[in-house]
């Protein structure tokens, strides 16, 4: 009794768990959100990848395990896990996700999407107690935090699993409001020992976390609160900014720079008036939301942005005039909104500005403003109202078409997600001008065989953008799909002529040539792009394998160290150096080599195959029969492994399962060598 009371008292999320046998109205509005949000993101759960960062961000955490997981913790160069910024806490969080399926071959969809979810609905609970704790009743409150939920804006944060950045940072930064508001409360700041701990953790999972002290100042200017908690609260907050300005330092040392993809610096005020409007207009209407929005071109239309930046001034001087007619959190949830909606408005650069000036995941951390404001002013109304029922009842009724109207619009915005086709044809009927839709669009038909329509795409991609290699790059695949070898070199060095630091179509043309039995052109045209490109992994992976073809051993196994050095978690050179090694009849040394790739995950099924080979040689007879039937249940057409599996049983003296194995393995396709049977008949007649 004393342990519930006690929890109720300083009101933590942990009394909804403690008072479930006798659950309260604030429990029983909680477990309406949980209900509103699983019936809307439950498509997202059995959604694909929608190869758009996801893929690429996923297979970076694959396979889990603890020298892959301090890879990326170690990742300050950002050569691991190839993204803009230091996040390693949004990478453990995807490698956390694939433990559910650690026993397959490759990472799966569902467990990051369903984490997705789970991660929302934390967020949402979180929203939820903030807006109790700062006064507002159950009802206001419910709205606000539904608001945050399920506002169609949101779904493309839950879907897409490269923006789990926002949802963990998002989840630290209100974790961190939650402790400084129980201290404006209460006037008790020992759980302020908290809150430097939450704003690390946030700033690991997405830099935009930087903005809370500016916010926890913001509160303590316009909220009433308990003077008591000032001097160590500014302490704390000064601490914050000390922080936040350190690792704004490191963001901008270490972050990969995207200049000229904003106009001049004297246009970036008007874009960043348009980036507000644009979200103010769609929280109000919601509709025809879309991945990618069109990019404007505010150079050409400067009238139309000088009226919208007038617009706003107007709007913001309305407000100031009138502000003592809102309440105090209201005010605070308009500037939190605005504080948290600059930095991605066009004022600074960085990768997404590429395909857009806007985004709806953009407004994610900005939502719990506009849930601030919806709530505390819905609290105002009630009390207005309180008295005069049928009004009261019509507001609620509104209040509840609303909350039915987002839901319906954001179940129907999930189902966009569900994979690549879904995705990229519902983005270009919104934004027919959307470069990367076409360009993703033409890569998803390529994988799925469909080389013309992918062709059409592309050449559109190309057309829109000229000055973009990756149209270039990825028709130069489509034609090398259909056997156009002349026409796909044309396309890579066109790709090249557009971004000389392109790795990708470098490597595909030294391929070709060897295709083409020009082994030693191949090699000449290797050894360049590694005198220009020493630190690139690849092009050594690919010289080495070029080295090993023409018989020069050791040159090879050079590169190969060299690239492993390089990247430590880039995996085909270990297997192509331990294939070496072990030819040369060093086989622990190999099998060590393979044995660290296979920890790293993302190697091809050959690596298991050799393992097995390495184990053999050794007279460890189990482990190689454990890696032969590894590669062979992973691809059973690769060569020699039916042999290799056949043989590890007759090693262990099981000639009987090598039996059963080979004619398995004829029923499918794939029978036993000539010598594998010649041994097994020759075994079965002297057992």
């Amino acid at each position: 009794m004393y342990l519930r009371s006690h929890l109720r008292r300083y009101r933590y999320p942990i009394s909804w768990i403690v008072s479930l046998r006798h659950p309260s109205r604030t429990t029983i509005l909680a477990i309406l959100l949980l209900l509103l949000v699983c019936a809307v993101y439950s498509p997202v759960v059995k959604q694909q990848f929608v190869e758009w960062d996801d893929t690429r961000d996923v297979r970076t955490v694959w396979k889990p395990g603890l020298q892959r997981a301090w890879d990326i913790v170690t990742d300050f160069k950002l050569k691991t896990t190839g993204t803009s910024y230091y996040s390693p806490l949004f990478f453990l969080s995807l490698m956390s996700d694939q433990v559910a399926v650690l026993g397959g071959n490759h990472p799966e969809a569902w467990p990051a999407k369903l984490m997705n979810v789970v991660y929302h609905l934390i967020n949402v609970l979180l929203v939820l107690k903030l807006l109790l704790m700062t006064g507002v009743d159950r009802r206001a409150a419910f709205v606000g935090a539904a608001l945050f939920a399920i506002h169609p804006m949101q779904v493309s944060t839950v879907a897409w699993i490269s923006e789990r950045k926002n949802l963990l940072s998002t989840l630290f930064y209100l974790a961190g409001l939650m402790v400084f508001f129980d201290c404006c409360r209460t006037g008790k700041t020992r759980l302020l020992i908290l809150l430097p701990v939450l704003f690390i953790a946030g700033l690991l999972s997405k830099p935009s976390v930087v903005t809370l002290p500016v916010a926890l100042v913001a509160w303590m200017v316009l909220v009433p609160h308990d003077k008591r908690c000032d001097r160590i609260a500014y302490r704390y907050i000064g601490l914050l900014l000390i922080l936040a300005t350190a690792w704004g330092a490191f963001v901008v040392f270490t972050e990969i720079s995207y200049p000229g993809i904003l106009p001049p610096w004297y246009y970036r005020p008007f874009l960043a008036t348009g980036s507000i409007w644009f979200y103010l207009w769609k929280l109000v209407c919601p509709l025809d939301l879309s991945p990618i929005y069109p990019r404007w071109e505010v150079q050409e239309h400067v009238t139309v942005f000088l009226g919208l930046f007038a617009g706003l001034i107007v709007l913001g001087l309305l407000f100031v005039r009138y502000r003592d007619r809102f309440r105090p959190a209201s005010l605070w949830g308009c500037l939190f909104f605005l504080l948290n909606v600059l930095p991605v408005a066009g004022l600074v650069p960085f990768g997404y500005m590429g395909h857009s000036f806007v985004s709806d995941h953009f407004v994610y951390l900005p939502m719990v403003g506009a849930a601030f404001f919806v709530s505390h002013e819905a609290h105002a109304l009630f009390s207005r109202i309180q008295t005069r029922t049928v009004l009261s009842n019509i507001v609620l009724g509104l209040l509840a078409a609303c909350i039915a109207f987002w839901a319906v619009a954001a179940y129907r915005q999930t189902g966009f997600w569900q994979d690549g086709n879904s995705l990229w044809s519902y983005t270009l009927k919104v934004n027919d001008r959307a470069v990367a839709a076409y360009n993703n669009y033409g890569r998803y038909q390529l994988m799925k065989g469909k080389l013309d329509e992918a062709m059409e795409l592309l050449r559109k991609a190309s057309q829109l953008a000229p000055n973009s290699e990756a149209p270039y790059n990825n028709m130069g695949h489509v034609y090398r799909a259909k056997g156009d070898d002349e026409k796909a070199l044309e396309m890579y060095d066109k790709a090249i002529s557009l971004n000389e630091k392109a790795v990708h179509p470098r490597l595909i043309k030294a391929a070709i040539m060897k295709q083409r039995g020009k082994l030693d052109e191949a090699i000449a045209y290797l050894e360049r792009c590694v005198e220009k490109f020493p630190q690139i992994a690849e092009f050594r992976n690919d010289l080495g394998a070029d080295y090993h073809e023409a018989g020069r051993d050791d040159d090879a196994l050079k590169e190969f160290a060299e690239a492993v050095k390089l990247s430590p978690a880039f995996t085909p050179p270990y297997v192509s150096r331990a294939t070496i090694l072990l030819s040369r009849g060093e086989t622990y040394e190999a099998a060590e080599l393979l044995e660290r790739a296979i920890r790293l995950g993302n190697v091809r099924p050959e690596a298991y195959n050799v393992l097995g080979a390495a184990y053999a040689a050794q007279g460890k007879h189990a482990p190689a029969l454990n890696a032969f039937l590894r590669a062979y249940r992973i691809n059973p057409d690769i060569p020699a492994v039916c042999d290799n599996v056949a043989n590890a049983y007759m090693d262990l003296g099981d000639y009987r399962a090598a039996d059963d194995f080979c004619v398995q393995a004829a029923r499918s396709g794939t029978p036993c060598g000539k010598e594998t049977w010649t041994r097994l008949e020759a075994g079965a007649d002297n057992p």
